[in-house]
């Protein structure tokens, strides 16, 4: 993976771990990195914390989390979890993104 792409994803997780704590109020932050079948790679930051409504979410934090994962060809979705309480930010980086970010460094 180039320099570059590592620290976008880096600055991504940075960014998530520190609403987790600043704004949610977490107790368990739970990081997953995977690698699926097809290349893409998955960074999900999970978090019990107050959790966020259907509202859209915003902050001067957020923004430049989706500006980040735009300029690396990314997908970041923030959103309620799946298990009931908490935030979920998941960035998805697809293959052909770390190739053209390759090419960028």
């Amino acid at each position: 993976m180039p320099p570059s792409l590592v620290l976008h994803v880096m600055r991504l997780l940075q960014e998530a771990l520190n609403n987790a704590l600043k704004h949610a109020r977490a107790n368990v932050i739970t990081i997953d990195a995977t690698c699926n079948k097809d290349g893409t790679l998955v960074l999900e930051v999970l978090d019990d914390g107050v959790g966020v409504d259907d509202a859209p979410v915003s902050g001067r934090g957020l923004e430049t989390m989706h500006r980040r994962a735009a300029q690396i060809g990314a997908v970041l979705t923030i959103g309620a979890c799946e298990r009931g309480a908490g935030t979920a930010v998941v960035l998805r980086v697809p293959p052909e993104a770390m190739r053209a970010t390759s090419r960028r460094s």
